[in-house]
């Protein structure tokens, strides 16, 4: 059975088409494009029409070569940028018009079930209890397990995961860029720290109103499974070595090799740098993508507030995620 997947987030699309087997899943192909489908959503609360062209050529690329691959299934889900646009349904209806391909717009919550369900079936954290966060570019998907009551069957319904507690934040790194530093190195640094400062303040009104009645004195590990943090990972851990992925990147082996770690005291002084960094200096750090120094920011920043809210002291990276939820949903519906 082929399969493709299509997670369409704020500030990229990922395409991905997989083979299933006896049990057995390869990756035949994936591709990221970081076509910002959310950019200007929060300030106008509509996607623009340059975006609108540019998701309906993209899947239509990605409908050809699906077909030349005999993939017999597209999922496509879509989160936060598409969750708030007033006109999402117009767009996912266009998209249907020239591509064939049907887009579901995923809730919050469901989006946090998935990436949780995708962690714990190929890459479930050893150590109790542990936190897993995803950074999105619009949200931030959280969910807390105090005790492994996760034992999965291939294919098992998301909803059957149970956390102690699971919720998305409307809190992204994109989305608090354009909120709080719309041109983050035209700033004089005494606007900057006066950004940080109400970004801060925002963040953390945001955290008590959602996470302020949990325990936080349990919590050991953050598993950080979104492209920041897996950024953030690959300048602070000295192990980290570029080097690209097997096709088969579903194996729980190439995810084991791949894990980074830092502490949040690495991330604080992290920050503190950054602050008074350039677009060139930024580029300069190990690992960093031009695309992502626009957010680098503001995702370092989003992440530190969680740990110290959630008192975590260190985090571990997983190249799991929404995408690998969202193929296991596919497989069940498909088997079911």
């Amino acid at each position: 059975m082929r399969i493709g997947i299509v997670d369409l987030g704020t500030n990229s699309v990922r395409f991905a088409l997989y083979e299933e087997n006896l049990g057995q899943i390869h990756c035949l192909y994936k591709k990221k494009l970081m076509l910002r489908p959310g950019q200007g959503v929060y300030q106008t609360g509509r996607l623009k029409k340059s975006v609108v062209r540019r998701l309906v050529n993209a899947f239509t690329k990605y409908r050809h070569l699906a077909d030349q691959f005999s993939v017999e299934t597209i999922y496509a889900a879509a989160t936060a940028a598409l969750r708030e646009a007033e006109n999402a349904n117009k767009v996912i209806r266009r998209i249907m018009n020239q591509s064939g391909i049907k887009i579901q717009i995923i809730s919050g919550e469901k989006e946090a079930q998935l990436i949780a369900q995708g962690i714990l079936h190929f890459d479930a954290p050893k150590s109790n209890p542990f936190c897993l966060i995803d950074i999105g570019g619009g949200s931030t998907e959280i969910s807390l397990f105090d005790k492994k009551k996760f034992k999965l069957f291939p294919y098992k319904k998301p909803a059957q995961i149970r956390p102690k507690q699971q919720l998305s934040l409307p809190l992204g790194a994109f989305r608090l860029q354009q909120m709080f530093l719309p041109h983050p190195q035209s700033h004089h640094l005494s606007h900057r720290l006066a950004h940080l400062s109400q970004m801060r303040h925002w963040i953390g009104l945001e955290l008590e109103k959602s996470l302020g009645r949990f325990s936080k004195n349990d919590l050991t590990l953050g598993i950080g499974s979104s492209g920041t943090i897996r950024a953030l990972a690959r300048i602070l851990d000295p192990k980290f070595v570029r080097q690209t992925l097997p096709l088969n990147a579903t194996s729980k082996k190439n995810k084991v090799q791949s894990k980074l770690c830092f502490t949040q005291n690495d991330l604080q002084q992290l920050i503190e740098e950054m602050l008074f960094m350039t677009k060139t200096e930024l580029l300069r750090l190990p690992g960093m993508e031009l695309r992502r120094t626009e957010t680098i920011f503001s995702g370092a920043v989003l992440l530190f507030e969680i740990l110290n809210f959630l008192n975590i002291k260190r985090v571990q990276t997983t190249h799991c995620g929404l995408r690998d939820g969202l193929l296991l949903q596919a497989l069940y519906e498909a088997k079911h």
